[in-house]
């Protein structure tokens, strides 16, 4: 079961945003990486939200978008 407040707080900012970076997520929340992850993944399972990848120029690890399922 994911964090209930932290799973309002992403629903919130994706409303807001449409689509956001799990790292910006962590920035703009002020919560931990591992927490959003998990969370993330929770919602994931339940299809509230779906996740991609967006490969940045360079070298670096892919960053992994979310949006809500609509």
């Amino acid at each position: 079961m994911p964090d209930p407040e932290v799973s309002a707080q992403i629903i919130e900012v994706l409303l807001d945003r449409k689509e956001i970076s799990v790292r910006d997520i962590t920035k703009e929340l002020n919560v931990s990486y591992p927490l959003v992850l998990r969370v993330i993944n929770d919602l994931t399972g339940l299809g509230i939200v779906t996740t991609s990848k967006l490969k940045i120029e360079g070298m670096g690890r892919p960053r992994k978008l979310v949006k809500l399922n609509v």
